[in-house]
């Protein structure tokens, strides 16, 4: 997940240093194109104590899951700030435009470097392709793609323009690509009418996944509503265990005010009851279907068990549908996990056709999960992919296994330390690790930690992990068995051949890029919580 820091300074005009911008240049360019030992020399000490070697390779592996490879820079700001000045480098990658700002010191080294979803506007330098048969719809969105914000604001009505001034267009825009990605093409277009009204619901294809966009005019031909949300339209089709016709899929809000979430219900057709499954998402900041490259694990699992008379729920975070409010909002377990999933069980225990709910978390979801399932009082918990260790250690564990081979017996020293300081919580809360990630946020997981709770509940338990998973190895899921092995309420499943996402795989490739690789989620996992559940439904 990206996460925004706020530079509290006023951007000024001034002449760019030609020395420091330089500089700043080559940071960037080097942490990018995976020159780290070169970046690392640039920084001051304290940069080098804040992001050693390690740290910088995983915060890249970590960007590029979220932002994709970078393309180009397409702006430069400076900002004095005293002795300091920040360059901010609006940028390209693959998923859109963000801001990589690069603080250097008086002594012209790196200072400070985070990323963040930038206001900046690229104009489309190709015309946008979009035909609905309305010249009003069709002028507005190719304009609002194009960065024609003082043009569109014309074809609004009075009450559009009160709220979506020229700037709001503008902020909507690098809220749109920060999400989704550049504009590619019109996928499908519907149109229906209501009190004088017509509205166009155009589904598009983006760079990151396929959107809704529904722009809605009034008698007069004006511009009375403009909205963007994320489609339940997938040309990928699903895997050979779904069956459409077993289930029907709903678009519901959950969770509460201000932070509502748009959430995908599937209920078996033809059953007067059914269990319910709550799918509790990784880390990072996915859509609802979990999408990385090609894959959609989420969906997988959902169709999967809604084909099989099981229900399911599944939600984004609030990070991906509220990334303005990232600073608002907090980066912690309980405003990325604990507080929303708190209340959509509790929204759920109030629809009396829920025969027992169960939560499923995956990844880090699955590290909050048990703890989550005692406060709230669920029938059952799914902990797939997790991990019996606190995240520092994961850390630590991913940096010495992927990249330990490029370190010196020193840099392997430190990254120990560090990560040993941080596993017991001597690392100062406000500690920034990474551009956006403080040590607080490693305590606030520590907190509900999953391994007190599996060693104390009295709840059933599946804990399934996968062979080939690099990011939760086997090691992980023998330590489940040595503590929880012989606990009756416990069942423990290893799949062979599989990948984090419970995928095949032949375990060559240890970085993202493992999911760049087109596949399902495991027939064999779907089977495994389907007779689990209805065992339970049984007892």
């Amino acid at each position: 997940m990206i996460k925004r820091i706020l530079v509290s300074a006023v951007l000024i005009a001034s002449v760019l240093s030609l020395a420091s911008i330089d500089i700043a240049k080559q940071y960037l360019d080097s942490f990018f194109n995976g020159k780290f030992p070169e970046a690392y020399e640039l920084q001051n000490a304290e940069m080098k104590k804040a992001q050693p070697l390690s740290a910088m390779r995983n915060l890249r592996g970590q960007l590029q899951m979220q932002v994709g490879d970078f393309v180009q820079i397409l702006n430069i700001s400076e900002v004095p700030q005293g002795d300091l000045v920040s360059y901010i480098f609006a940028s390209e990658f693959k998923a859109g435009v963000f801001d990589v700002i690069i603080t250097l010191d008086a002594e012209k080294k790196v200072a400070g470097f985070f990323i963040r979803p930038s206001t900046y506007v690229k104009p489309e330098t190709e015309s946008i392709m979009i035909e609905t048969g309305n010249e009003v719809v069709d002028t507005y969105l190719k304009g609002f793609f194009s960065g024609e914000f003082e043009n569109i604001f014309e074809l609004q009505n009075e009450q559009v323009k009160a709220s979506l001034t020229p700037e709001a267009l503008s902020g909507a825009y690098a809220n749109i690509v920060g999400v989704a990605g550049k504009f590619v093409e019109v996928l499908n277009l519907e149109s229906s009418t209501n009190d004088g009204m017509i509205s166009f619901v155009l589904t598009c294809r983006f760079a990151n996944g396929i959107f809704d966009i529904t722009v809605t005019l009034d008698s007069d031909e004006k511009v009375a509503g403009f909205y963007f949300r994320q489609s339940a339209y997938s040309e990928r089709e699903l895997p050979e265990y779904a069956d459409p016709s077993a289930y029907t899929e709903q678009d519901i809000t959950v969770g509460k005010e201000p932070y509502y979430l748009p959430a995908k219900l599937m209920v078996p057709n033809d059953l007067e009851t059914y269990p319910l499954v709550i799918i509790l998402q990784g880390s990072g900041t996915h859509d609802i279907d979990g999408t990385l490259g090609p894959n959609k694990p989420y969906r997988d699992i959902a169709v999967g068990l809604a084909s099989k008379g099981i229900a399911t729920l599944r939600y984004p975070k609030k990070y991906l549908v509220y990334p303005d409010k990232v600073d608002e909002i907090g980066t912690s377990a309980e405003a990325e996990y604990v507080d929303d999933a708190l209340v959509v069980i509790e929204q759920m225990k109030s629809i009396p056709l829920f025969s027992g709910i169960y939560l499923a978390g995956h990844s880090m979801g699955g590290m909050v999960a048990p703890w989550i399932a005692e406060e709230a009082g669920v029938d059952g918990v799914i902990v797939l992919a997790g991990s019996p260790v606190k995240l520092a250690q994961i850390s630590l564990d991913q940096n010495l296994d992927l990249a330990g081979d490029q370190m010196t017996e020193e840099q392997k020293a430190q990254t120990i330390e560090f990560f040993n300081q941080l596993l017991n919580g001597e690392i100062p809360e406000e500690t920034e690790l990474a551009p956006g990630l403080t040590a607080g946020y490693y305590y606030s997981l520590d907190r509900y930690f999953c391994m007190p709770v599996l060693e104390e509940t009295e709840l059933p338990v599946l804990i399934a992990n996968a062979e080939l998973d690099f990011q939760s190895p086997k090691q992980y899921f023998n330590v489940f068995v040595e503590e929880l092995g012989d606990r009756p309420n416990i069942t423990l499943k290893l799949f062979e051949g599989l990948n984090h996402l419970f995928m095949q795989t032949d375990g060559k490739i240890k970085s993202v890029e493992e999911y760049s690789r087109p596949g399902y989620v495991s027939v064999e996992l779907i089977d495994l919580i389907v007779e689990w559940v209805n065992e339970l439904a049984l007892d």
